[in-house]
């Protein structure tokens, strides 16, 4: 479900608009539940996020200490 998310964006940040299609981005693209029900699987409750703008969501600060939000920033900036 998740990857069919992505591939429907083309691999582009809901947020933000960051496109991310490029086999060594792609892994900075997660899917958001919406209403943060993780077992709402439904089309309209998932969106893709970039790992900066997910890092944004309510009580998804924890991102923020994953190396590959690091890598992130560092490879596309932001804070």
């Amino acid at each position: 479900i998740s990857n069919a998310v992505k591939r429907q964006a083309n691999w582009t940040c809901y947020r933000c608009r960051t496109c991310l299609n490029q086999p060594s981005r792609m892994k900075y693209l997660a899917t958001h539940h919406l209403n943060g029900m993780k077992y709402d699987n439904s089309a309209i409750n998932l969106v893709p996020l970039c790992i900066r703008c997910h890092a944004e969501e309510p009580n998804h600060s924890h991102i923020k200490a994953l190396p590959e939000y690091r890598e992130f920033i560092k490879l596309m900036g932001g804070s």
